[in-house]
């Protein structure tokens, strides 16, 4: 079996494995110790558009390890697996390796977390213009960024229409706001909560979505505070997710998720390279 054929395989095998709530049994995490890279690996699915993490570092901050651990990995695959369960089969088109771990790319930043501080609410800009001058830069890839460090407000943000990356504070933010460090990774991948509930809800703002006032249960309702516990994509569907309407976004047709219902890129996506 070639390595496409294996990771096709484990993506089927993850999306049979039911929620926290719903499994019969628990699906056993990666062990060990991930293989740092540096660079973006070539993605042996060969698409042109994915989604790829990136743990950053900036200069002075402890790197605690997160993608050499699992954590990150555990975290994205069980985020995905939450989204798949919620959305009728929706998943993220995910950046992997050959060996069907995600791709994460280790970035020990020059600058401090001050220096992107200093930005306030322009801190994604920077981050993303640094991005931009790596040598693994990619424009056809969405990507998201967990920084070991703090924004001034808040854990995560990103732009709505033509951005391509997003950022996730894992250090408290000086207003305090979301409590960012305290909040727990998923360790298996039939777990969920407000880190995998949150990057999702980031990465389909970066599809091109605005927050949503239908339900607080909606995945897009303003994630106030830890006990925020979404359970629908587009609650009636009439705002983002499997709608009539021909002017709005519709995430169903997204590049960035499979299985491929069609090939849009969010908007104004090209402005942004």
């Amino acid at each position: 079996m070639n390595t496409l054929a294996v990771i096709i395989a484990s993506v089927i095998g993850l999306s049979a494995c039911g929620s926290g709530s719903g499994a019969s049994s628990t699906r056993t995490p990666t062990v060990g110790t991930y293989n740092r890279v540096t660079t973006d690996q070539p993605d042996p699915t060969q698409y042109e558009h994915t989604v790829h993490i990136v743990y950053a570092v900036p200069s002075g901050n402890e790197d605690m390890g997160r993608d050499k651990n699992y954590q990150l990995h555990h975290s994205i695959v069980a985020a995905d697996q939450w989204f798949n369960d919620i959305s009728s089969g929706k998943k993220l088109r995910l950046d992997l390796q050959d060996n069907g771990d995600v791709d994460i790319t280790y970035w020990a930043m020059a600058e401090t977390n001050e220096y992107f501080k200093s930005f306030r609410w322009h801190s994604r800009d920077a981050i993303a213009d640094k991005l931009k001058e790596t040598d693994w830069y990619n424009p056809n890839k969405l990507y998201v960024v967990y920084f070991e460090g703090a924004h001034f407000q808040t854990c995560g943000d990103g732009l709505t229409e033509g951005g391509h990356v997003v950022d996730f504070y894992l250090h408290n933010s000086d207003s305090g706001y979301g409590d960012c460090a305290k909040q727990s990774f998923a360790t298996n991948y039939d777990e969920h909560g407000f880190n995998e509930y949150f990057i999702i809800h980031k990465i389909v703002h970066m599809l091109g979505v605005e927050e949503s006032s239908d339900s607080v249960k909606d995945l897009m309702a303003i994630p106030w505070d830890a006990a925020w516990e979404p359970e629908f994509v587009d609650f009636n569907n009439d705002d983002y997710f499997m709608h009539t309407e021909a002017n709005k976004v519709d995430i169903l047709h997204s590049a960035f998720l499979l299985p491929s219902d069609g090939t849009k890129l969010p908007p104004n996506w090209r402005n942004n390279d």
